[in-house]
């Protein structure tokens, strides 16, 4: 490629960088939502958890007294509850924090065609995927953990980055 004229695919790949930002701080900010406010909100749920348990029971004739909280609901208010100082959700927004720096660090470096950009997108590359695992374990499946499509994006992303930069952009991203 010429010097100074950047590739279209390079170009792209820093936009997808931005647009991941804008994506992780609205992740960052639902966890730290979620470790200030986690119990706070899972005390307001529970209130109308059981409000639901207690009108079922009324409809089946039972006594309203005796109506407990469906499992799920239970798990959902455990996740909550968890969240609010627990260390889990604290490494999880370390890594959110760290993947964010390095995407925006790394797409400006993509717009520059800079060394720094290419090693910076490799090491969000490395630390997005160990990020990834690590919420996958944390956070049960019923609540967005697990192996889902967020998660698989969260694999994807990051694999390409790291095929297209050092193959296809590793010429361009020299300088």
């Amino acid at each position: 490629m010429h010097e100074g004229k950047r590739p279209g695919g390079l170009t792209a790949l820093a936009v997808f960088n931005f647009i991941g930002v804008g994506v992780d701080v609205l992740g960052i900010i639902t966890v730290l939502g979620m470790i200030v406010f986690g119990g706070k909100l899972a005390d307001i749920a529970e209130r109308g958890f059981r409000k639901q348990a207690e009108a079922r029971a009324r409809e089946e004739g039972r006594d309203p007294a005796t109506a407990d909280v469906e499992p799920d609901q239970q798990r959902a208010l455990a996740v909550m509850r968890n969240y609010e100082g627990g260390s889990g959700p604290i490494l999880q927004a370390v890594g959110l924090v760290a993947c964010t720096g390095l995407l925006l660090a790394a797409g400006i470096g993509y717009l520059r065609q800079r060394r720094w950009g290419r090693i910076l997108g490799n090491i969000y590359a490395i630390v997005a995927v160990a990020t990834v695992l690590q919420q996958m374990r944390v956070v049960p499946p019923e609540y967005g953990g697990g192996l889902r499509f967020a998660a698989l994006i969260g694999f994807l992303y990051p694999v390409v980055t790291l095929y297209l930069l050092n193959s296809t952009f590793r010429e361009d991203l020299r300088r």
